[in-house]
């Protein structure tokens, strides 16, 4: 920026809007209608009731004027939309996570052997041994699926 300054005018010869005082005054005014201690107004005499709002062409402020209360009107919008995608991504992270954190240290091949063990075991003892594997990934399915439906 030190090198390219930008210059005092636009190429139409009118001062940068967002430099200039009547931006401050635009948001200020909007906030006094807001408060209601200003009238709600159409963009003419907002205009010629102040003389830095005069420096700018009336269809130049028209337009500003338009941008401001477009802005003010669609903020909630656009902040419930922000909100909803970040709770897609949100949930989209969690199931990941899930997913790494339930099959993260368990084995598939050792898996594999205990339930192929567990066809020729016989005793109670030996089948809750090579099924302890099993029972933690069906508590944690279970444990997220009770979450998933609380919410």
């Amino acid at each position: 920026m030190k090198a390219h300054p930008r210059r005092q005018d636009t190429d139409r010869g009118l001062k940068f809007w967002d430099t200039h005082i009547a931006f401050e005054m635009l948001k200020e005014d909007f906030d006094r209608i807001e408060k209601g201690l200003l009238d709600p107004t159409t963009p003419k005499p907002l205009w010629e009731s102040r003389n830095s709002y005069k420096e700018f062409p009336l269809s130049v402020f028209r337009n500003h004027y338009f941008q401001e209360l477009r802005k003010r009107k669609e903020s909630s919008f656009w902040r419930h939309k922000m909100k909803l995608v970040a709770r897609k991504e949100h949930l989209a992270e969690v199931d990941k996570l899930y997913d790494e954190w339930l099959w993260n240290d368990i084995d598939g091949d050792e898996l594999v052997k205990k339930w192929n063990e567990n066809l020729e075991v016989n005793t109670k003892e030996e089948n809750k041994k090579a099924n302890s594997d099993l029972n933690r990934v069906h508590n944690k399915q279970e444990f997220w699926r009770s979450s998933r439906s609380r919410n």
